[in-house]
């Protein structure tokens, strides 16, 4: 089934929650670092950009930021050792996996340092692996990039007429703005609370019991 009718989020609405709330945390994290470190650990086209810049000018920085993106690269491989490409909702991994990311998100927020990048973009790659592959369409939920192209594409179609980009355009525009607002509120939390990490933490958690919570009859099955 593809998330190409509006029928269709009616009848996957728990999917399609569950995936903005893990967008919206995605973006926490990404603005969480951003701010605090002035780093990205979810937008590997850039940081690869800032990587082969980096390896002339400042190598040390350089090596720094090859490690952001082999964490990035390993989460997604543990993703498909863990999970592999079935949805969510049909296994149990997933609640395991989010919990597991919440409870050391937690830990790391009393660790200062910008070591905690790396972390953060294991866990990153790990949540956008996992969530990909829905249904016969392919969500990633930390690709805002992908979005917005999808979006404007969508969107051109639908001016041409055809009606039946109305759901892809909702569905793009969706996840811009949950990563968004994560981003918002991330900033907001940094500026207001020394330990926003611990609440981006308890995000994961909460992430992890709404998911057992809506897809609980699946795992009776």
């Amino acid at each position: 089934m593809k998330f190409t009718h509006p029928r269709h989020w009616h009848d996957n609405w728990p999917i399609y929650y569950f995936l903005m709330a893990a967008t919206f945390l995605c973006g926490n994290v990404n603005a969480y670092v951003f701010v605090v470190f002035r780093e990205g650990v979810i937008h590997q086209t850039g940081n690869m950009t800032k990587f082969s810049v980096a390896l002339f000018e400042q190598f040390s920085h350089g090596l720094f930021l090859g490690g952001i993106i082999l964490a990035y690269f390993l989460g997604a491989v543990i993703s498909g050792l863990i999970a592999g490409r079935k949805p969510i909702g049909y296994t149990k991994e997933p609640r395991w996996i989010f919990l597991c990311i919440g409870l050391f998100t937690c830990g790391i927020n009393f660790i200062k340092n910008e070591g905690i990048c790396f972390p953060l973009a294991f866990f990153s790659g790990i949540t956008n692996s996992l969530l990909k592959n829905q249904y016969g369409s392919l969500i990633k939920v930390t690709h805002i990039t992908g979005h917005l192209t999808d979006a404007g594409y969508a969107l051109g179609e639908l001016l041409r007429g055809h009606q039946e980009f109305k759901a892809p355009l909702f569905l793009s525009v969706s996840f811009f703005v949950a990563f968004f607002l994560g981003g918002v509120i991330a900033y907001v939390l940094t500026l207001c609370f020394s330990h926003a990490l611990f609440v981006i933490g308890l995000g994961w958690v909460a992430l992890s019991a709404t998911y057992y919570y809506l897809f609980r009859d699946f795992f009776q099955r």
